[in-house]
């Protein structure tokens, strides 16, 4: 099914669980891509009967000119704009459009919320840009500390020290450091880079933040692997297990094997 959105996205693609909804996965998908480029992914997973209970909703980006191919004139689609690429971790972002698209994603989550799926069963990922947009959605959203998880494959988290910043001025109020957080990445990619994804953990460590698994795949370019799926199948459950001992029983003891 597909429905419309806003200025951050064009259009949502959701890819209903095969059994009782009881999970939701958000996957945002990669510089210059579509929602739909990554259909394959819950088909795959959804193969698996403890993935089940999961739906997905793979929203695609808003096509925008992006200042690093200003001069080429490119509408493309994406999450935020990328003003350079070198060292991208450090340099200079676009604060004001991550921002946008942080609380446009706290409205997709609010409306699953709003379906009767709490926060605590609602995983929020993607690739590259996708997934460092989740990164930073998981610091500063509106629904971070409540979250199951963030998933990041093949990504860094973007504007770093202001993301600290606030990271530490929510803390004030609340704080949610056991967050669980899940970073793919291959030493190969040429186009994000390892160290930036390896920076990235980093910071979440700084940051006091407990719950990162940074993994590494060896001769992996800017792509994604199987062995990847299948970390991130293993991750999820893991965090679906705890709560198969529940009065919801979610999920229940044959689909956790």
């Amino acid at each position: 099914m597909t429905s419309s959105t806003n200025t951050v996205s064009s259009s949502t693609t959701i890819i209903d669980a095969p059994q009782q909804h009881l999970y939701t996965f958000i996957f945002l998908h990669g510089f210059g891509e579509s929602g739909d480029h990554w259909i394959w992914l819950p088909e795959e997973l959804h193969e698996d009967t403890r993935m089940q209970n999961v739906k997905f909703i793979l929203p695609t980006a808003a096509e925008r000119r992006v200042t690093l191919w200003s001069k080429e004139g490119k509408v493309i689609n994406a999450w935020f704009d990328i003003p350079t690429w070198n060292d991208i971790v450090w340099n200079e972002n676009d604060e004001a459009g991550m921002l946008e698209a942080v609380t446009w994603l706290d409205g997709l989550v609010g409306e699953e919320i709003g379906s009767g799926i709490p926060a605590q069963r609602i995983l929020v990922g993607g690739f590259s840009q996708g997934g460092s947009l989740a990164l930073l959605a998981g610091l500063v959203g509106q629904h971070s500390h409540h979250l199951g998880g963030i998933f990041a494959l093949s990504a860094y988290l973007p504007m770093i020290e202001r993301a600290r910043e606030m990271v530490k001025e929510r803390a004030r109020s609340s704080s949610c450091t056991d967050l669980p957080f899940l970073m793919c990445h291959g030493n190969a990619d040429p186009r994000v880079k390892w160290n930036w994804g390896d920076r990235s953990q980093e910071a979440l460590n700084e940051m006091g933040y407990t719950g990162v698994d940074f993994k590494t795949y060896r001769g992996l370019f800017h792509d994604v692997c199987q062995a990847e799926v299948d970390d991130l199948k293993e991750w999820w459950i893991q965090l679906a297990r705890p709560e198969s001992n529940t009065a919801d029983n979610v999920p229940n003891s044959a689909q956790l094997g």
